[in-house]
């Protein structure tokens, strides 16, 4: 697999053709949602609006690329929050690079405007339950490891 500074200049040929960009998805900070293995459709955030519970695709300061839900919208500001993580990360919103449109899972399509994916966003942003289904997750996991 190719990794992500390989893949940035086709993406950025893609955006500036307003084409969307397919990308593989590597890491468990989007889990349940989203497995190493599948597949992010991203559209060029010059063209998509962003919003409270979007999936971005973004650089961070130091360099490293994260796809994160947005769990909060301030000014010119951004809370971010992976679907597996329980610590906000605040992002200033010009280093949003492309806002995810939707996902391939097991070889099946999902887009973000589907009931289902929009269920799933709306319960899973709101941090009490979060927190409790991640805790009561990571003790059973501790557990079965016992």
């Amino acid at each position: 697999m190719s990794s992500i500074n390989d893949l940035f200049p086709l993406m950025e040929e893609s955006f500036n053709n307003n084409l969307k960009f397919e990308l593989p998805v590597n890491g468990t900070s989007m889990l349940p949602l989203l497995h190493t293995g599948d597949y992010v459709l991203l559209e060029s955030i010059k063209t998509a609006k962003i919003k409270k519970r979007d999936v971005i695709f973004y650089k961070r300061e130091n360099g490293q690329y994260v796809l994160h839900r947005i769990y909060r919208k301030r000014d010119t500001s951004l809370i971010m929050l992976g679907d597996n993580q329980l610590n906000k990360e605040t992002l200033n919103a010009n280093l949003v690079i492309a806002k995810m449109v939707g996902y391939t899972h097991e070889n099946k399509f999902v887009s973000i405007k589907s009931f289902k994916y929009r269920l799933y966003s709306f319960i899973w942003n709101i941090y009490p339950l979060r927190f409790l289904i991640m805790k009561v997750k990571w003790a059973l996991s501790r557990r079965i490891k016992k």
